[in-house]
């Protein structure tokens, strides 16, 4: 089964191209301070977002790949699905891009941290880039009372 991707924005995490669709991201920001959570369901922490506690996952920790970037140069994307808000801690944003490209649905070529997570694969400037499922990232985590950020 395949589909049109649509806008995404390209993101990179080590070695692995990612994407997002566009429609799935809000902002992007750098230097936020995250609030590390006990019991955070695999969140990295959360983050303050305008008065708003976002739970923030580290994709390096769930791919199981070393950064490339140091945590100052890291970028977290937030992604909305629906009402509800993530964001996502990757090495580099490269920027939007129109793909005209077919979405390709091989569970099997997933790397082993994106199982679950990824919605397919598209070709991008002649690489290959994983579309990831922004609900699927939500499903996974939770946003942590104010007790147990305080």
């Amino acid at each position: 089964m395949s589909e049109a991707t649509g806008p995404i924005v390209l993101l990179r995490q080590g070695e692995l191209d990612l994407a997002i669709r566009l429609e799935h991201c809000l902002e992007v920001h750098r230097n936020m301070e995250i609030t590390p959570v006990l019991g955070g369901n695999d969140a990295e922490g959360v983050i303050n977002l305008r008065g708003e506690l976002v739970p923030v996952v580290d994709l390096a920790a769930a791919l199981g790949v070393p950064p490339r970037q140091s945590v100052l140069r890291r970028r977290i994307v937030i992604c909305q699905w629906q009402t509800d808000r993530i964001g996502v801690l990757v090495d580099d944003v490269l920027g939007i891009q129109e793909s005209s490209q077919e979405l390709r649905r091989r569970p099997s070529t997933f790397p082993d941290g994106l199982q679950g997570f990824c919605l397919g694969i598209t070709q991008v400037h002649g690489r290959l880039c994983f579309l990831l499922d922004v609900r699927a990232l939500l499903e996974g985590r939770r946003v942590p009372s104010e007790e147990e950020t305080a």
